[in-house]
This record gives C-alpha cells, structure tokens and sequence, in this order.
C-alpha cells in the first residue's frame, strides 16, 4: 500500500500579494512625498516665471511658511507632526509588516531626513558654499520684494536704456535657482551621497523599530475582517 502523505497548508498567494501591496503602497507615499515637494512643483517657473507680482510672491511665501511652520527640510513637507515621529520604539513581532506601513505613513519624514543628513555633510565637506548658498537662500525669503528691484542695460536693437525688473519676478528667480543649488550640492557631491546613505540606514532602523500608530493598526484590523 502506497501511503499518500499529507501536506502541510502553504502560505498561499494571499499573504505575499498583501506585501506586495503594502511595498508598493509606501513607493507610493514616497513618490507623492517627492512630487509634493517645494521644487518639484515650482521649477517649471524657472524658465516661464509669471508676470504678476502676487503670482511670484505666493511660492516664496509658500517655502517660508513651510520652512518656519512645517519644519519642512529644504521644502519637503512631513507627512506626519515630528512629535509623532519620534514615538515609541520597540522590537517588532511583525518586522515584515512593520517597516512597509510605516515608510508609507512617514513617508515625507523619511525624505526630509535623508536631505537634512545629505546637507549638514555636504555642508562639512563644502562649508562656503554652502553657508553663502544658505545664506543667499535666507535673503531672499526674508527681505521684502523690493529689496530686489533691479535694471538691466539693454541692447540698442531694443531700444536701448534700462529696463526695470520686478523685484518679486527676481526674488523668485532668485530663489529657485539657490534652492535648487542647496539639492544640487546635498544629492550630487561625494559628503552629500554619503550622508544620503548614512540616513537611508537610519530611517530603514526607525520604520523597524518604531511602533505603528494605532490607526494604521486599526485599519488593518478592519480589512482582515472584511
């Protein structure tokens, strides 16, 4: 007689789709923490900047507001208040489930994280540089529009003379093109990528170890049980 072993119940397609669904949910987040950052969503006024003084004043104001109130890293807004982020900590049960929900729910946290530790090294490495980038950077959210009143020569073949630039039309310019120097030396220089990496291991240890808030447990819950 031929005995026909039973076999055990495998873990079916149910449980790994439900990851998947999980990693893919905090790309997501962290995609949409990205796009919704200050620079993403201004750049584009770099080359066609508007011709309304209220029109260029609003992103300027917009960055100042999310610097000062929002503690926002180089534009970059956190998804949740940094009270929170700073929570409890604990070794987890789940780890597998643990570190997708909360890169998703800390999404723009973890982003502001990795610029701010890409910019205090590449600050080290390159301290003028920075300072006078910051600095400049400082100045132009600070001072009024008219501080940046400008005249610039013209050709005769336009009719020669100066013409008067708006000094919120420059302010704007002007901080788009330093805020996108401050990206550029934090993500492209040899301190900035190292300090992108140093906090990449950072947040991967934060999303393990911090425990999930109780909402996202709850919603959980409530989708097992439907």
């Amino acid at each position: 007689l031929v005995r026909l072993k039973r076999s055990r119940p495998s873990a079916g397609p149910a449980p790994l789709a439900g990851r998947m669904s999980a990693w893919q949910a905090a790309a997501v987040a962290l995609q949409g923490s990205f796009r919704g950052a200050w620079i993403y969503r201004h750049c584009g006024l770099l080359l066609s900047p508007p011709g309304d003084d209220r029109a260029c004043e609003a992103p300027v104001e917009e960055l100042l507001r999310s610097l000062s109130a929002e503690r926002a890293v180089l534009g970059v807004r956190p998804t949740q208040p940094w009270s929170e982020f700073c929570g409890e900590f604990r070794v987890p049960d789940h780890p597998m489930e643990r570190v997708p929900s909360n890169i998703e729910r800390y999404a723009g946290n973890y982003l502001s994280v990795l610029l701010g530790c890409a910019l205090v090294l590449s600050w080290m490495s390159h301290p003028l540089l920075v300072s006078v980038a910051l600095g400049v950077h400082a100045v132009c959210l600070l001072g009024p529009p008219e501080m940046f009143d400008v005249k610039m020569l013209q050709t005769k073949s336009k009719g020669g003379g100066y013409k008067e630039i708006g000094g919120a039309r420059f302010r704007l310019i002007l901080t788009l093109l330093v805020h996108i120097l401050v990206w550029a030396v934090s993500l492209l220089s040899g301190s900035g990528r190292r300090g992108f990496l140093l906090a990449m291991v950072v947040c991967l240890a934060h999303a393990l170890f911090r425990v999930r808030h109780w909402t996202t447990m709850a919603k959980e819950k409530f989708k097992k049980a439907m």
